[in-house]
């Protein structure tokens, strides 16, 4: 969260669609409200997301997934008048899922991330690592 906000509210639905075997789409569409208070001034600024992203199973424990998303956010600019900014990440990647009898799932990750800010492309590499447990029983 920002130094400056001071109470928000964030809503988001998902939504997974199975494609076949092979494919599974997950969207996800988004907005948060915040009621910012920078140097005495009281403002609401509205911030959006809209992302997606396509699963590939290529075996049952290797997939491959494309995300994107895009984004915006409006904060108050030198002159205390709102602007909005948005940014689109486009993040190719592969994932591999280690099962172990006692339920846990160990998913580690590795990606590629490309996000575009005003026109111009950074380029980053994301590792990441997920340990999933059922909570009862399995």
């Amino acid at each position: 969260p920002r130094a400056d906000t001071a109470l928000g509210v964030q809503f988001n639905l998902p939504v997974s669609i199975e494609l076949g075997e092979r494919f599974v789409a997950h969207l996800n569409g988004g907005f948060g409200l915040a009621r910012r208070a920078p140097a005495g001034t009281r403002r609401t600024s509205l911030d959006t997301a809209a992302g997606a992203a396509l699963v590939w199973h290529a075996r049952s424990t290797v997939n491959g997934v494309l995300e994107v998303l895009h984004a915006t956010t409006e904060d108050l600019d030198s002159f205390g008048r709102m602007r909005r900014e948005g940014s689109m990440v486009v993040n190719p990647g592969v994932r591999l899922a280690l099962n172990f009898p006692s339920g846990l799932q160990v998913v580690p990750g590795i990606s590629l991330p490309i996000q575009f800010p005003r026109g111009e492309g950074r380029f980053g590499l994301l590792a990441y690592l997920s340990l999933e447990h059922p909570l009862w029983g399995r």
